[in-house]
């Protein structure tokens, strides 16, 4: 007899739970007119996040056998099996209790770390006849990973750059303005 797959919503989801702190401040020296620079921190830590989950993974095996003998997890729930009492002696026994279901449903089981800096630097100066707009925008975020359940030995980075970078330079003298764009982005290296 096969082992039946089946995707859907989960009714028990619960509100994902978040603890931010942010810190800023902002520069406007006068000794330099029209110059501000902005520096921000934020820190980000989201339990309760949702993930997707399948009892084929053996981590979630592992959460559902680690509440034993009750047998009691949400994720237990993703596994229907021909015996349901987890005292009959057959129940962890894979040759006589297979799976004759496997559910893939999201769950509030993930943990969310990110951590970064942004800055700004807005300046302008006149020159030539008009007026010259410079803006420097970089953020740098050094943690942005997930550790997608309780169990998980390792957290999984999100694949991007550390450092970004853009840089506006304007030109305005009333009947016509010019403007560029500079994007750069830091490299990124995958975790294995």
């Amino acid at each position: 007899q096969g082992t039946r797959l089946i995707s859907s919503g989960n009714e028990n989801l619960m509100p994902e739970e978040a603890k931010t702190f942010t810190a800023g401040v902002v520069l406007t020296p006068s000794f330099i007119p029209r110059f501000s620079l902005a520096v921000d921190f934020y820190e980000t830590r989201l339990t309760n996040a949702i993930t997707g989950l399948n009892y084929a993974n053996d981590s979630v095996q592992a959460i559902c056998l680690a509440t034993a003998p009750v047998y009691n997890s949400p994720v237990c729930d993703l596994a229907i099996r021909p015996i349901t009492d987890p005292s009959d002696p057959n129940y962890l026994n894979p040759n006589v209790n297979m799976p004759t279901e496997i559910r893939n449903c999201p769950v509030n089981a993930a943990l969310q770390k990110t951590k970064g800096y942004d800055l700004q630097i807005d300046y302008s100066w006149d020159m030539a006849g008009g007026q010259f707009a410079l803006r420097h925008l970089a953020s740098y975020q050094p943690t942005n990973s997930t550790l997608n359940t309780p169990l998980s030995t390792f957290y999984t980075w999100a694949v991007q750059p550390k450092l970004m970078q853009t840089t506006f330079l304007s030109y305005n003298n009333g009947d016509w303005n010019v403007a560029l764009q500079n994007r750069w982005l830091g490299s990124v290296s995958l975790k294995t």
